[in-house]
């Protein structure tokens, strides 16, 4: 997991977009090739079927629908983050990103969608970098990845205070990503396919549950640690949030 692509400054992360029927897009707007912040020897080989598929009405197919698109879920982001999500209606979002209503509405059904849609942006983001550090980096055990995770989880929290703000979709709904299962559930699925894929590990559900835990109890510290430090994250809390993934999932793999 490098560090951030070129792009909006104020998102340095930038997956590509896909709906639930078609893949990434081209600079043309067309499908199934690498979004163009993607581009370059540092982008993630993580396959399409790893990835959850956002919630557009419409694909875009032309390069500025998909930098409409991409303007929407940024407005959602920074109205977010500056103030809340109860302030963030369609018709503000809409006006952020300089687009009309009905564009939005013609790409997205509602608010809870377009979270969803930047939800899945943030879990792609974090899921290739990653990738990219599995890669490049040798563990004997899939476990002992945890504190590279976890590093890697607060740098983009650090580094972004719209994936700070939003994370996987928990301050919109705790089942946002994908058809009524828990965000923490989804993560954890999605996390075990880069296990497998980088450890030739069997899923079992010891495996899937130390996870879960490990996923959720992070989640709690590292947001205690920014209510407590909202530009660094409080160090002794942090601290202690990584010891507590590390100790859950070696115990979970029987270390």
């Amino acid at each position: 997991m490098s560090g951030p692509g070129a792009g909006n400054p104020k998102r340095p992360f930038g997956p590509p977009l896909r709906s639930a029927s078609a893949g990434t897009a081209h600079e043309d707007g067309r499908l199934n090739a690498p979004h163009p912040r993607e581009a370059g020897p540092g982008r993630a080989g993580r396959p399409d079927g790893d990835r959850l598929p956002l919630p557009l009405r419409r694909t875009p197919q032309q390069r500025r629908s998909v930098e409409r698109v991409e303007r929407i879920l940024d407005a959602a982001v920074d109205l977010l983050v500056e103030e809340g999500y109860q302030a963030a209606t369609t018709t503000r979002i809409a006006g952020r990103a300089g687009v009309g209503l009905a564009t939005l509405y013609s790409f997205f059904a509602d608010r809870r969608a377009v979270y969803r849609a930047a939800s899945v942006r943030n879990l792609d983001a974090f899921l290739d970098r990653l990738d990219r550090l599995l890669s490049g980096a040798r563990f004997d055990h899939w476990w002992e990845a945890a504190a590279a995770g976890f590093d890697e989880y607060v740098r983009m929290s650090r580094a972004e205070p719209g994936f700070r703000a939003l994370r996987f979709g928990d301050v919109a709904d705790d089942r946002l990503l994908a058809g009524g299962r828990r965000n923490d559930e989804v993560v954890v699925e999605r996390i075990v396919h880069l296990v497998v894929r980088h450890f030739g590990a069997e899923p079992d559900e010891r495996m899937r549950t130390s996870l879960l835990v490990a996923v959720a109890a992070v989640d709690a510290l590292v947001r205690l640690a920014f209510e407590l430090d909202p530009e660094r994250g409080d160090p002794a809390v942090l601290a202690e949030a990584r010891q507590v993934a590390q100790g859950i999932l070696a115990r979970g793999a029987g270390a």
